[in-house]
């Protein structure tokens, strides 16, 4: 291979019993296809990030058994959260978030999605962390887990309100 080459050296001392160094053991490896791939899958994370921006959409991904879940800065974007209210349980920001108006609709139509292993294709409104009355369209699946149980939920939530508002418009004139 050619160009510029990255290496990961380890030293380590040899001590005989008296504790006194006699020898140096070493051990160099090549990383530099290990740290190109990080370096492109970070840029792929990076370009990601920026369409989920610039289409206004996010991804969460959400393992019930363990009640984890992950939000990607998009999703988070389109709610306005703020950095301490960041990684919640997703029924829980659910709550938080739903429009009262929506909450039942939404609450029941997740748990269907979750009884039945259905799509999960909602249009809600939400109320986000600033206050901003949003329409959101949130699409997603539960998954099975490999014992047959309930996996994780993998989703994806577009803020449409500008669009949503327009149709609105359209059809009121």
């Amino acid at each position: 291979p050619q160009g510029k080459r990255t290496y990961h050296s380890f030293l380590a001392p040899i001590r005989d019993n008296s504790g006194k160094i006699y020898r140096i053991m070493g051990i160099t490896r090549d990383v530099t296809e290990e740290l190109k791939a990080k370096q492109a899958l970070e840029a792929s994370q990076q370009r990601l990030s920026k369409a989920e921006l610039v289409a206004s959409i996010g991804h969460v991904e959400y393992d019930y058994a363990n009640g984890i879940s992950y939000w990607s800065d998009g999703a988070f974007e389109i709610f306005n959260t703020p950095e301490a209210l960041r990684n919640p349980e997703v029924p829980v920001f659910m709550e938080m978030v739903v429009h009262n108006d929506d909450s039942e609709h939404v609450r029941s139509a997740l748990e269907k999605a979750v009884k039945e292993l259905a799509k999960f294709d909602e249009i809600y409104r939400i109320i986000d962390f600033k206050g901003n009355e949003k329409v959101i369209h949130g699409y997603g699946q539960v998954q099975v887990a490999k014992d047959g149980t309930t996996g994780n939920y993998f989703g994806i939530i577009q803020d449409i309100t500008l669009t949503y508002n327009l149709n609105a418009q359209l059809f009121a004139e």
